[in-house]
This record gives C-alpha cells, structure tokens and sequence, in this order.
C-alpha cells in the first residue's frame, strides 16, 4: 500500500511498503543515524530510501528558497544547518541539486551542532556591529 501524501512520504512508510518493515519513530531515527536497517541478523542499506523520503522536502526547501532569492544573483554559498544536516543522504541531494553553490557538503553527528554554530554566529555578528 503507497501511503503518500501528496508528494511526499515519511521513511516509516516507505520501509513498510517497500519491504513491510515497521518501526516507532524512534527506531527510524536511530536506523537514519546508522545508516541501515537489521532484520533477521543482516544490515540492509537504506540510503536510496532515505533519499526517497528527503527529496520532496529538499525539493520543496529550494523552490520556496528560490521563490524568495535569486540565488544566481544574491548568494555566493549556502548553509544548510537543521536536523535534517546531520543526515548525510539529505545534504548529498542538496549538493546535486545546488552544485553551483555549494562548496562543501558536511555532516555531523551531533544535530545541537547548528545551535551552537549559530550562537557563535550570532557573537560574531554582534561583535561587527550588525545588530546595531
């Protein structure tokens, strides 16, 4: 049974429907920090589904972006900073789809690292005058 909704699909749904796997979400999330899904004893990759499931969001986050900015005209780079950062296939499609900005694409496994970047960020700016 296909259980999108509109464009979109959750990783919960597409392992159950594509290999009538079923988890909480808290086992979704730790099987994306992994990286694979067990059963029966053996490790199964689950990147393309991961990829299944970020791409309409991914697909979404840059249309409403480039609704918003001409991003040939008015940036030079882009920072992808969210939960969804620490999710290596997620910045991968970003990459492919952003090429032509995007430097570097990085993960790390620690999702609170953007909130500590953007407090350091925020010092910063602070410290050059740009909330003034």
């Amino acid at each position: 049974m296909d259980r999108r909704l509109g464009n979109t699909c959750n990783l919960k749904d597409i392992l159950a429907d594509k290999h009538g796997l079923i988890y909480d979400l808290a086992e979704i999330d730790q099987i994306v920090k992994q990286g694979y899904c067990s059963y029966k004893g053996q490790q199964y990759p689950i990147r393309q589904e991961v990829e299944e499931a970020a791409e309409p969001v991914v697909n979404k986050i840059i249309a409403e972006t480039q609704a918003r900015i001409d991003l040939s005209r008015d940036a030079d780079y882009a920072v992808v900073a969210s939960g969804g950062a620490c999710i290596d296939a997620a910045a991968q499609l970003f990459q492919n789809r952003l090429g032509n900005f995007i430097v570097d694409v990085g993960t790390v496994p620690d999702p609170m690292a953007n909130v500590r970047g953007y407090g350091k960020l925020g010092v910063f700016l602070d410290k050059m005058g740009k909330f003034r």
